[in-house]
């Protein structure tokens, strides 16, 4: 201005560049900078910035390097291995970095510009299992390696350990796990999560008496079934509910009838359970017809007539 007055062609528009990147100027972003699954790609974000904080809008080829080494390799003496990670320039200021680890060992993840590592790197990766296979999950049963396996309706069956794909178990939940038993007809069964990895399959509640066969699926794909040594295929012997619960009665009746009395068991619980329950009450109230007692009879010596 000049006496107040704007001189001619003012005010201008300037546009401020950006400096040149600043190794300090980068910056992290996403989880997989603390986090990874097992054979799963983790991708993590990095935005660079001048020595001053502006956002880089350009870039000029791949100036970082990555790389992974695991924490058991932190040993002095020797250069730790490096496992690569793959570095793409996105040409607006941001790179991509991606990696893949298949075990749960943890790790040192370094970002590195100009051989120097940039702001928080290296950062500490703790892998965690990935998804449940159906090939390398495993059965853990109750009586093993029996030909059999013998249980009642409704109680517990088999233990199933979630395996990754890459042989590391399961530390958490959440696959979906189905599981039928089949004789004549197929029974879906119940299958309790642990959150730990493990999952509880439980016989039906409805189960008759009988053999039966086991097939499970794990994150859709079936299992291979439980076998014996000589490659059979386990059976799943059970005691229905209903087989319990007669049992169960006939040990009740047997406590109550006199001892010389409990062969009719079986045919009182052909009747209705009031009537039952009726006839036990009558029962209890009277004299045993037999006597678990000797009485001795008096005898008496004919005497002869004279």
């Amino acid at each position: 201005r000049v006496s107040g007055e704007p001189i001619c062609g003012t005010p201008s528009l300037f546009q401020v560049a950006h400096g040149p990147v600043a190794t300090s100027g980068f910056v992290g972003l996403g989880d997989g900078l603390t986090k990874a699954t097992c054979g799963a790609k983790t991708t993590i974000l990095i935005q660079s910035h001048d020595e001053y904080g502006n956002e880089m809008r350009t870039t000029s080829g791949n100036v970082l390097q990555a790389y992974l080494t695991k924490a058991t390799d932190a040993d002095p003496s020797k250069e730790a291995e490096k496992h690569a990670a793959k570095v793409d320039d996105l040409g607006n200021g941001i790179y991509s970095i991606t990696y893949v680890v298949t075990d749960t060992a943890p790790r040192q993840f370094h970002i590195k510009h100009n051989n120097t590592d940039i702001p928080n790197s290296p950062w500490k990766i703790i892998p965690v299992p990935g998804p449940g296979s159906a090939s390398k999950s495993v059965f853990i049963t109750p009586q093993a390696p029996t030909s059999r396996a013998v249980g009642q309706a409704g109680h517990h069956a088999a233990k199933l350990q979630g395996v990754d794909a890459h042989g590391n178990p399961r530390r958490e939940g959440g696959d979906e796990v189905h599981a039928v038993f089949s004789k004549r007809v197929s029974y879906p069964a119940d299958v309790i999560d642990t959150n730990d990895g493990s999952y509880s399959i439980m016989y039906p509640h409805n189960l008759e008496s009988g053999d039966y066969r086991l097939d499970v699926t794990l994150n859709g794909n079936k299992m291979k079934r439980i076998t014996d040594e000589d490659g059979s295929t386990k059976q799943h012997t059970v005691i229905g509910t209903t087989a319990i619960l007669v049992e169960e009665e006939l040990q009740m009746l047997h406590s109550k009838l006199p001892t010389n009395a409990v062969h009719i068991a079986p045919l009182l619980l052909l009747l209705r359970p009031d009537i039952r329950a009726a006839f036990l009450s009558e029962l209890s109230g009277l004299t045993p017809y037999y006597s678990t007692t000797t009485t001795t009879v008096p005898t008496t010596t004919p005497t002869t007539p004279t």
